[in-house]
């Protein structure tokens, strides 16, 4: 009990926090939150949009490698543990990026940040009242512009715009693949990619004994792999759409947002004062702010104010079909269901 005093005192302490800087709007029914959502989408029709549903009140959401020190400097150690720990699970994975993206659906310590293509899957989670959940939820909107036709300008002025990628892309497979790497191969590969930024094509052959550890690694599980990676690539984030091998990746619409290098800590070199960690989880936040679907400036989140709210929108998503027994594909969650479903 008061573990759950501590968490909703945590959340009104959040909430007052972001009332100043975002656009929050309150939500109690599955019909007004379409609305809303279908109005954005209206607003920015030639943009694709990606949902975030959680069902407690955070400050920031970020990849779960960077919410902690010890995860950062740790990430190639915690990805060759989950691998050998889950090898029975991974073994029909055939690249770095199945492998990483797997992991991450699973709860996982990874550089990605689970999202979906559907705003009412969202919705379900952020309207969880698990025990592991607060009293409070809230859903995110990301977008990009991305139409699969736009040319993305190899500078900066294009730098925190995200690209949307299919699993088999080079560009997934080569973020994906950094979770292989030690912090100072991480850190050297941003001063390589760096000073190439901008360069002509045949600059774009990395030379560091970084930038080929990164291939070697990619070239485990693809060895054709061409060794010429774009420099920015490695420093833009870019939403992925996975493969429809996993189930429960498909029965939730799921998608990726993966975050690579950070530029800030390379471009502030001379006038650094934060660690390398500290300047990649600032960058971070920073961009996945910016993609962020804003209202005068600012970004929107659907705030769901209780846990009597959440009861009365999970019970309109069941009437809809989105209950915990069609989002998981195990029967532990579909017997649980039933179970809510049933009882008086």
């Amino acid at each position: 009990m008061e573990e759950s005093n501590d968490v909703e005192n945590t959340e009104e302490k959040v909430w007052e926090k972001l009332k100043e800087k975002e656009e929050i709007i309150e939500i109690d029914s599955v019909h007004q939150f379409i609305e809303k959502v279908h109005g954005f989408t209206q607003k920015e029709s030639k943009s694709s949009f990606f949902y975030r549903g959680e069902g407690t009140l955070f400050k920031t959401s970020l990849p779960s490698i960077f919410r902690n020190k010890g995860l950062f400097e740790n990430e190639k150690k915690i990805t060759n543990d989950a691998m050998s720990a889950g090898a029975k699970d991974l073994k029909r994975e055939n690249t770095n990026f199945d492998i990483i993206s797997k992991i991450q659906h699973h709860k996982g310590i990874t550089r990605m940040l689970d999202v979906t293509t559907n705003a009412l899957t969202a919705l379900f989670f952020a309207s969880s009242t698990a025990e592991i959940d607060g009293d409070m939820g809230s859903v995110q909107v990301y977008f990009s512009t991305d139409d699969g036709t736009k040319k993305f300008e190899d500078n900066y002025d294009h730098i925190k715009e995200a690209r949307i990628k299919s699993f088999t892309s080079d560009t997934a497979e080569v973020l994906s693949t950094l979770a292989f790497l030690t912090t100072d191969e991480k850190e050297d590969l941003t001063k390589d990619a760096y000073v190439k930024i901008g360069k002509d094509e045949n600059e774009r052959i990395f030379q560091s004994n970084a930038a080929r550890q990164l291939l070697g690694e990619v070239r485990r599980r693809i060895p054709a792999f061409e060794d010429r990676i774009i420099p920015i690539d490695l420093f833009r984030p870019i939403f992925v759409i996975p493969s429809q091998n996993d189930e429960r990746i498909t029965r939730q619409d799921g998608a990726f947002l993966v975050i690579g290098l950070d530029i800030v800590h390379e471009a502030n070199v001379h006038e650094k004062k934060l660690s390398y960690y500290e300047t990649q989880k600032k960058y971070t936040q920073e961009v996945f702010e910016s993609l962020r679907v804003k209202e005068d400036d600012k970004p929107v989140r659907f705030l769901i104010t209780s846990k009597k709210v959440k009861k009365k929108l999970q019970n309109e998503l069941a009437s809809l079909g989105i209950h915990a027994g069609k989002i998981y594909a195990d029967l532990d969650h579909i017997s649980e269901y039933l179970k809510s479903k049933y009882s008086e």
